[in-house]
């Protein structure tokens, strides 16, 4: 059997792309065909997509709305993967840490969701290139036969 694999690569910056990436994202998804994702592993990946994006350009970045990301993203068997780049600030060592926010706190929640999306996450540096690495199976990929 020939497997299809999908291939996004997108460069961009501002907050006010991050609509068209996430729909973007989602519809190379829905292409999947090989092992598709259903509707709700769609809405979590993107989800998780979104969160990656949103903290870079608001942490990294500062807000800077020139502050360039640069996604690419591989769909092939039924397995969704991502990497993140970026050339902002780097990520502080404690940020990363697991610990639930307070129940009132009204932010720090998005690693904890990526997390909960995606089986794989992994940051690192290189240089002045940050990259985060996400990887999520379909649940049809994983069930027994």
């Amino acid at each position: 059997m020939l497997r299809r694999r999908l291939d996004l690569r997108l460069r961009f910056a501002g907050r006010e792309n991050l609509a068209r990436v996430r729909s973007l994202v989602a519809s190379l998804l829905r292409e999947e065909t090989d092992t598709p994702f259903c509707a709700d592993e769609i809405d979590e990946i993107v989800l998780g997509v979104q969160e990656i994006l949103t903290n870079v350009l608001r942490h990294a970045y500062a807000g800077d709305p020139a502050g360039r990301v640069d996604l690419r993203v591989v769909v092939f068997g039924g397995r969704f993967l991502a990497r993140v780049r970026d050339r902002g600030r780097p990520v502080r060592a404690d940020a990363l840490a697991l610990r639930q926010p307070a129940a009132d706190a009204e932010a720090g929640r998005g690693l904890m969701l990526v997390r909960r999306t995606m089986d794989r996450v992994r940051y690192g540096r290189r240089g002045q290139v940050n990259f985060v690495h996400l990887e999520r199976r379909a649940k049809a990929a994983t069930a027994p036969r």
